[in-house]
């Protein structure tokens, strides 16, 4: 299990954040699921508990992770940046 913090808060529901964190991982096809999700206590983003049928390459060592990647949210490309930790 991961808390994944910064997701647009344009996306709005526990599939969504799914389809897009599959999106930000695609190179390793992660079948991401969401626990829970919700309002950032101090940004006008999102935090969710996810977890994977198979966490991403990227997420192999270590215990937190900040990634930038643009990505299309909602037909606009922005420069998303999240922050994993277990």
């Amino acid at each position: 299990m991961y808390r994944v913090a910064g997701i647009p808060s344009s996306i709005d529901s526990n599939a969504a954040v799914a389809a897009f964190l599959d999106k930000f991982f695609a190179s390793d096809d992660p079948h991401t699921t969401v626990q829970s999700l919700g309002p950032h206590p101090q940004r006008d983003s999102l935090v969710a508990i996810i977890g994977f049928l198979q966490a991403p390459s990227l997420l192999s060592a270590g215990g937190f992770w900040r990634l930038e990647k643009p990505i299309d949210v909602g037909g606009r490309y922005l420069l998303v940046c999240l922050k994993i930790d277990t």
